[in-house]
């Protein structure tokens, strides 16, 4: 959901008439992404404070916001009051929310990957010269910087 949501901003700020200048790309981003946040708040509170940024960011960039806004801003339970930095952090890493994947799916045009190596470069995102990644296992400098980074706990003692 989060990679979604990045991917709705990045084309309501960069394409939001689309590419000709011509379509609704913003205002339709707008929609699928609120509607996203919407299906993933009942388990995934932080989706309502999300859907929030999605709308300042929608009129910041002077993109129409659907119509049926309000009913999609609807919280499906009684707000809380306050979320902790727990809650925070279960909302991030559990895997229980609910998740539109075959909706989200269902939206994209068929020929999305083909049109995107062909329309791409053009846009600065260049096309990998390695091919495939082949994996790699980190050194034991790489792997110490990346333990240093692991929250065990809040307080974090490393």
């Amino acid at each position: 959901m989060l990679a979604s949501l990045q991917l709705v901003d990045i084309i309501a700020r960069f394409f939001p008439e689309g590419v000709e200048g011509n379509s609704k790309d913003g205002p339709e981003a707008i929609q699928f992404g609120m509607e996203l946040l919407m299906e993933s708040r009942v388990g995934f509170p932080v989706a309502g404070p999300l859907q929030e940024m999605l709308r300042r960011s929608a009129i910041e960039c002077a993109i129409l916001l659907p119509r049926n806004l309000t009913e999609l801003m609807l919280s499906p339970t009684a707000p809380q009051r306050v979320y902790g930095m727990d809650d925070f952090l279960g909302a991030c890493t559990r895997p229980t929310y609910l998740q539109p994947v075959l909706e989200a799916h269902s939206k994209y045009s068929p020929s999305f990957s083909s049109d995107w190596a062909i329309e791409g470069p053009a846009y600065g995102f260049c096309e990998s010269t390695t091919g495939a990644r082949r994996l790699r296992f980190p050194s034991a400098e790489e792997r110490g910087a990346q333990s240093l980074m692991q929250i065990r706990n809040l307080l974090n003692p490393n």
